[in-house]
């Protein structure tokens, strides 16, 4: 976990190295990081920039943490 200092972020081969090492396919990165497949494949390929919200989501997902659909 990042210290308090240290920026955060990601880049691309991170990015695709954190999807392969959680065997996840696409469409559930997609799933699980609320955005579109089409976004994981801009982000693997470094034509979209990777947002500290995205990154922080990876590290949480990484972490086993997860968010219910509903926190009624």
């Amino acid at each position: 976990i990042p210290q308090a200092k240290e920026r955060i972020s990601m880049t691309a081969k991170q990015f695709k190295a954190w999807r392969e090492r959680l065997g996840l396919s696409l469409t559930v990165a997609a799933e699980q990081l609320g955005v579109s497949r089409q976004a994981i494949k801009n982000y693997q390929n470094g034509q979209r920039p990777i947002s500290k919200m995205v990154c922080l989501a990876c590290m949480a997902i990484e972490a086993g943490l997860r968010c219910e659909k509903s926190f009624t």
